[in-house]
């Protein structure tokens, strides 16, 4: 940028407009970097702290934790990407930092760190009985999936 007087700042306004812009990326930048920054460092932190009856797993990236028959089970992932697979579960989730899972197959459930971090830390919160509410949505869901499915099949009575 070239040398700029107060005069040309007072009489240009494009001059004026570019180093009002500046300032706001470079006040952006600092708040970025000295507020927000720092405050996630300490919910990052904060989040790992676990309850009672919760276990933290730490995941290095090419590893695996296995859980077998963990149905009811929270996964809650505090830190890094972890990638989910459930016996019985044709699809597998992927949860970054900050979201969470409840296993719903019992069976062996894998859970391996995924993407740049070295590892991944995540919370096991204890299984629970659902809710007369819960296996109630369980069974509305299974019962409109099917009939979906049944809805969806191509029809061969005009042939």
């Amino acid at each position: 940028m070239e040398d700029l007087t107060y005069q040309m700042y007072l009489t240009d306004p494009d001059v004026r407009e570019r180093l009002e812009r500046e300032a706001r990326r470079a006040q952006a930048e600092a708040v970025r970097r000295y507020i927000v920054a720092p405050l996630q460092q300490f919910f990052k932190r904060m989040r790992t702290a676990t309850g009672p009856g919760e276990t933290s797993l730490r995941i290095a990236r090419g590893s695996m934790a296995r859980i077998p028959n963990g149905r009811g089970l929270r996964v809650s992932v505090q830190y890094g990407i972890v990638w989910i697979t459930q016996y019985g579960n044709p699809e597998d989730v992927c949860l970054n930092a900050g979201e969470s899972l409840r296993i719903d197959h019992d069976g062996l459930t894998l859970l391996s760190a995924y993407g740049r971090t070295p590892h991944s830390m995540v919370t096991l919160e204890p299984a629970f009985e659902p809710s007369l509410v819960e296996r109630l949505a369980t069974g509305v869901r299974g019962l409109w999936a099917g009939a979906s499915r049944t809805l969806a099949r191509p029809s061969t009575s005009g042939i």
